[in-house]
């Protein structure tokens, strides 16, 4: 089985995407990577620059975590931002597939996978019908329950590609549950994300406090992962316990966190994945107060190493860890509430586990026996 799998990773945002999609990238079978990696123009970059709006730069993925990776270079121009604000029609994707076209015929695949919605799975899509080969689309999180809410022409685009598809996977049963608010096909299940405990994992020497506890956020630093209420859980924590907090990611709200977090927070930027073990080893506890989420991979790495944990109970991530360890996300309270959990949990001796297995082997082979009945029933119907 020769498996192509159309990716959009950036090589500046190694969060837990970017980590879960290449961990799904089964070694053990043949596969090549495409990578669509975008770039904004000369025009685009001079205009951001005056509006001080953050410039998409021209950072192809290198080979990474032992996997080759064919980047796709593509120039986001003026008009490309204009058909993605106002909904109308771009012929980018088509572009984007014709590109592919003769790199796939070279070497022709049994099975396309597409990780995320949008242009992944429509490329995947037009690939698959011109030369008839089988099509499955890896949801994530935002690619589902976000973008089909705010952008009309993404919705119906995804809606046909989930159509056109041999499976659609979901990496939580909230997220497929949160997909029939938009599809109602039978063409899908649940694979959900599993982490590997057999990588090298290298350590990493975390700034030391004076504090009894040590709280860390672990992320990308944007809206829907709620950083914007971390400000106020540590003010409520600080006033309670003596404990430092932990920034270590980046995103839109740095700035804003750098100006509202405690003046003894530590900021560490983006760190490494293979630095994230010894990170979580090193402190006492990790939050997550998103407002939305897939499937999110540092839970999973917490709970292999006995970090403790405080999240929001949203998307699939109930089905990972006990309520006890969870905060309602529609509660009117959530920031008392949060830190209340912060508090109690620290002080408890109970450490949290994971309510599944949740190893990489087990999602790879769940994956690779799927792709393979995929390919032996299109076999079948050829012959």
């Amino acid at each position: 089985m020769f498996v192509s799998y159309i990716i959009n990773l950036n090589s500046n945002e190694k969060s837990g995407l970017y980590k879960a999609v290449f961990d799904r990238i089964d070694r053990t079978i043949r596969h090549n990577v495409f990578n669509l990696n975008y770039y904004d123009s000369f025009f685009i970059v001079f205009l951001k620059k005056i509006l001080r709006i953050k410039i998409i730069k021209n950072e192809p993925l290198a080979n990474d975590l032992g996997i080759e990776v064919i980047n796709i270079n593509i120039k986001i121009t003026l008009y490309n931002y204009l058909a993605r604000y106002f909904n109308f029609s771009s012929t980018s994707d088509e572009k984007i597939a014709n590109a592919l076209y003769s790199m796939i015929k070279m070497d022709m695949p049994d099975v396309i996978v597409a990780h995320g919605g949008g242009v992944q799975t429509n490329v995947a899509s037009l690939l698959s019908a011109k030369y008839n080969i089988p099509q499955v689309n890896v949801f994530h999180g935002s690619d589902i329950h976000s973008h089909p809410h705010t952008n009309l022409r993404y919705k119906q685009r995804l809606q046909n590609d989930m159509k056109h598809a041999n499976m659609n996977v979901f990496v939580s049963n909230a997220l497929l549950n949160h997909s029939k608010k938009i599809y109602k096909g039978d063409n899908v299940v649940v694979i959900r994300n599993g982490i590997s405990l057999t990588k090298s994992n290298e350590d990493y020497g975390l700034p030391s406090s004076k504090m009894l506890y040590k709280i860390a956020y672990i992320g990308n630093l944007y809206s829907v992962k709620g950083v914007d209420r971390l400000p106020e859980i540590a003010k409520v924590v600080k006033s309670k316990i003596d404990a430092s907090f932990y920034i270590i990611g980046n995103g839109t709200l740095m700035d804003f966190l750098r100006v509202n977090m405690p003046d003894d927070t530590v900021f560490t930027g983006a760190i490494d994945n293979r630095y994230i073990m010894s990170i979580l080893k090193q402190v006492d506890l990790i939050v997550l107060p998103s407002r939305n989420e897939g499937l999110p991979l540092i839970l999973c790495e917490a709970l292999s190493v006995g970090t403790k944990i405080v999240s929001t109970d949203v998307g699939g991530i109930p089905e990972l860890i006990e309520s006890e360890f969870l905060v309602n996300a529609e509660s009117l309270n959530l920031v008392e509430d949060f830190a209340l959990k912060i508090i109690s949990s620290l002080k408890k001796p109970i450490i949290p586990v994971s309510k599944y297995d949740t190893s990489i082997e087990i999602t790879q082979r769940s994956e690779r026996e799927m792709l393979m009945d995929i390919c032996r029933s299109n076999s079948e119907l050829i012959n």
